[in-house]
Parts: C-alpha cells; structure tokens; sequence
C-alpha cells in the first residue's frame, strides 16, 4: 500500500486540476482526457501519487518524510552518518 505523500496545496490543486480534465474529457468526448483526469482527481482525493512514491517525493507535511519540507530530514541524515 502506499503511504500518503500528497497534502496541502498540492491535494487541492489535483483534485481541482482533475475535475477540469474530466470536463473537458467529456465535452471532447475523449476517453484518454477523461482517464488521465480521473487518475489526478483520486490522487488529490486518497492523498496518495504512485509518481511520488516512485520518485521518493511527498508534499504531506504531517506524513513524515517529505522533500520541499525536509529540513528535519536533513537533521536526521546528518545524525544518522555521524553515527
């Protein structure tokens, strides 16, 4: 299962993003817009991006470990190889 890594702005701004390639999915009639906007809509909705975990990446403050927030990540890494 995937961990959350999706929050804030960024959960907003896929579920937002997602209802409009839907919309235009179904006023195209494209299948293909409709798809792709149905997959960013219920990334932003579960909080979760098989993307971002394949790439490491998480913009969930609350979740743990995040990139783009990750100064305690760095404290934490430079403990752990001072170690």
């Amino acid at each position: 299962m995937i961990k959350q890594n999706v929050g804030g702005v960024d959960k907003w701004i896929k579920i937002i993003l997602g209802i409009i390639l839907i919309l235009i999915g179904y006023i195209k009639m494209s299948l293909v817009w409709g798809i792709i906007g149905l997959i960013i809509f219920l990334s932003g909705v579960a909080g979760r991006c098989l993307l971002y975990s394949l790439l490491g990446f998480s913009t969930c403050k609350k979740c743990g470990t995040t990139k783009g927030h990750n100064k305690t990540n760095k404290a934490e890494i430079k403990e752990n190889t001072e170690k």
